[in-house]
């Protein structure tokens, strides 16, 4: 009898053992909606913390949700405290640096960066695959919502194996091997370069390689390093490292061969050390993955000394989605800069949206749940504001939840836009053919 109770004992142990092994599952779409919607409640951030605490006893919530429900809180500091306290409850902690993009003070990202890292590690989860985490910032938000982390259990027999996850993390598993067809492409002709250079070759082959290598430098001569000596425009730091200092850097990142730790390196110096963008764009030929360089340069364009050069990067990206991504993030400037392509710019603004009014409009859409809702607020704003930028407009189309409500409102915030000559910034935020090709024949009727 005392064996049986035993056994049984056993059983429940392993059971309770194996089940909390598994990757915890985000809370549905409509479990979020309702989260979200009490979140919108609180009067103050303090309440609204201790509520959104609350909620999650017995709940789990993705990166992509908590991205969602941060940007509610006014405060960063109760921002903070908030991811803090919730975060045992995130399903995807290999994805939580998303929310690092929530704060408005880059202190307080990196104070949570640090938090991420070191939790990470106390539960177990891998480090950040650069790689992967490139492809997760092209999934839709539906597929965002419902990432977990795939978590590695042991079997009686000692074999590995995942553990069992829902159809849509199948579904993202696709999304990831497609997008990641480029990569694998890239890493499979510098694996054929190298074996190349080993094996024996004849002289035909090497007077043809040496063409490749002459080609290959023309390409990198073609490069335009815009310079930061004279700028004026917007700066995110008041010192640059020095040219000294930098080669000494860039030669040590050289030197690493493994393309993720080169760009792990890089990120930290970036928020350690203020870059340029030609050094930013330096560091970008080193690092011969694009998917990772992408990353790098997502994450320099925050710390960057001279912001309004940073579209140079893109001349080191070939891929539409990582072009886009760049295109997403970039502020224009305020002030009108030389055009180096002589094309006569229209100065004169019939008036300005304030950056508080600006602010104002935001708030209004993002305290709304539904696309419907939040494109008819991101409609009524406009209209009363009677002049908005086009970057501003672009700044407003990620608060939109559909493609379509965006496509819309970009169409009907056309009429209302200051600097209509700039409006092309709107057309390039889509990243869909199907939808660029939509506003290149609304913008050419106009």
């Amino acid at each position: 009898m005392k064996k049986l109770a035993l056994i049984s004992l056993l059983t429940v142990f392993c059971y309770m053992f194996s089940y909390s092994q598994q990757a915890p599952k985000p809370m549905s779409g409509m479990a979020f909606k309702s989260y979200y919607k009490k979140m919108q409640k609180p009067k103050t951030d303090e309440k609204r913390m201790k509520k959104g605490v609350r909620l999650l006893r017995n709940k789990n919530i993705s990166s992509n949700q908590v991205f969602k429900v941060a940007n509610l809180f006014a405060d960063d500091n109760m921002r903070l405290v908030y991811v803090k306290e919730i975060y045992p409850k995130i399903s995807d902690k290999s994805n939580a640096i998303i929310i690092c993009d929530a704060f408005n003070r880059f202190s307080h990202a990196q104070i949570l960066w640090e938090f991420i890292k070191q939790q990470n590690k106390n539960y177990g989860v891998p480090e950040p695959d650069l790689n992967s985490y490139a492809n997760y910032l092209l999934l839709k938000d539906k597929k965002k919502d419902k990432q977990r982390d795939k978590i590695i259990t042991a079997d009686n027999t000692g074999k590995t194996k995942k553990a069992e996850l829902s159809d849509s993390d199948e579904d993202d598993d696709i999304i990831v091997e497609n997008t990641n067809k480029h990569v694998e492409k890239i890493v499979e002709m510098e694996t054929a370069q190298i074996k190349n250079s080993i094996s024996e070759k004849t002289p035909s082959e090497e007077k043809k390689d040496e063409k490749i290598a002459e080609n290959q430098k023309e390409e990198k001569k073609s490069l335009v390093f815009p310079s930061a000596a004279d700028y004026k425009g917007t700066k995110a730091c008041e010192n640059y490292l020095g040219e000294k200092q930098f080669l000494a850097f860039a030669n040590a990142v050289a030197q690493i061969e493994d393309e993720q730790e080169k760009v792990k390196i890089c990120m930290e110096y970036s928020h350690t050390y203020c870059f340029t963008t030609e050094q930013i764009m330096k560091l970008g030929v080193i690092i011969k993955n694009e998917a990772y360089r992408f990353i790098f340069f997502k994450t320099a364009y925050e710390t960057v000394y001279d912001r309004d050069n940073f579209l140079y990067v893109k001349q080191l990206l070939t891929e539409d989605s990582f072009i886009n991504g760049i295109n997403e993030i970039y502020v224009v400037p305020k002030q009108d800069k030389p055009n180096p392509g002589n094309i006569e710019l229209n100065t004169e603004r019939a008036c300005v949206l304030s950056d508080k009014d600006f602010d104002n409009i935001k708030s209004a859409i993002r305290s709304k749940y539904s696309s419907s809702e939040k494109l008819d607020v991101a409609k009524a704003k406009t209209t009363e504001s009677k002049c908005i930028s086009a970057a501003q407009i672009k700044e407003i189309l990620p608060l939109l939840l559909m493609e379509n409500d965006k496509l819309e409102f970009a169409k009907y915030a056309y009429n209302y836009c200051s600097d209509k000559q700039n409006y092309s910034i709107v057309r390039n935020f889509f990243t869909s053919q199907a939808s660029r090709n939509e506003m290149d024949v609304f913008l050419k009727n106009k």
